[in-house]
C-alpha cells in the first residue's frame, strides 16, 4: 500500500514508521540515534510517549466519549474509535489497517468499564512492543550483521 501513489509516505519518515525502509529487530538505531547504551533516550522517550497517550486518553475517552454517549448511546464508542482513527492516526495511513482494531478496542474499554484509566492500559499495551524492541536495541543485542532484518 505504501508504493500508490496517493498512499505515498513523507520520505523523511524512519523505519519502522515507513514500511519502505529496512528495518532491524532488534533495531540497532531510532530515528536516526544509535541505541545501544542509549538508556536517556529510552527513558525520555517512553516518557514522551507516557504523557502523548494519557493526553490522548484523557481528551478522547475522558472527554469526548462521554458527550458523545448522549449522541450516539451504545455506539458511542464506535464514533469515538473510528474518529480517533480518522483524526488522529490517518498520517499513518499506510499502517491504518493494523491500528485500527487497537484504536476501537481502547474506547470499548472505556466506555463497557467506564475507567478512562482502562483504556489508557490497552493504549500502553498495544504501544509497549516499540518500547521492547527499544529496550532490545539499548541491550544491543542487534549487533549481527543482516540478522533480524525485515525489508
Amino acid at each position: 500500500m505504501a508504493r500508490v501513489r496517493w498512499l505515498q509516505l513523507p520520505s523523511y519518515l524512519p523505519a519502522p514508521f515507513n514500511p519502505l525502509k529496512k528495518f532491524r529487530i532488534p533495531p540497532r538505531e531510532f530515528m536516526g540515534t544509535p541505541l545501544q547504551g542509549n538508556w536517556r533516550l529510552f527513558f525520555l522517550f517512553i516518557l514522551l510517549h507516557i504523557i502523548a497517550m494519557f493526553s490522548e486518553e484523557l481528551m478522547w475517552r475522558g472527554f469526548i466519549l462521554p458527550l458523545q454517549e448522549g449522541l450516539f448511546g451504545e455506539f458511542a464508542w464506535l464514533v469515538n474509535g473510528l474518529m480517533w482513527a480518522w483524526l488522529v492516526h490517518a498520517g499513518l495511513k499506510w499502517h491504518f489497517i493494523g491500528m485500527l482494531p487497537g484504536m476501537l478496542i481502547a474506547p470499548w474499554v472505556a466506555r463497557y468499564t467506564g475507567n478512562t484509566f482502562a483504556a489508557f492500559i490497552v493504549h500502553a499495551g498495544g504501544n509497549s512492543i516499540l518500547w521492547i524492541l527499544l529496550f532490545l536495541g539499548v541491550l544491543g543485542l542487534g549487533k549481527g550483521k543482516g540478522d533480524g532484518q525485515i525489508e
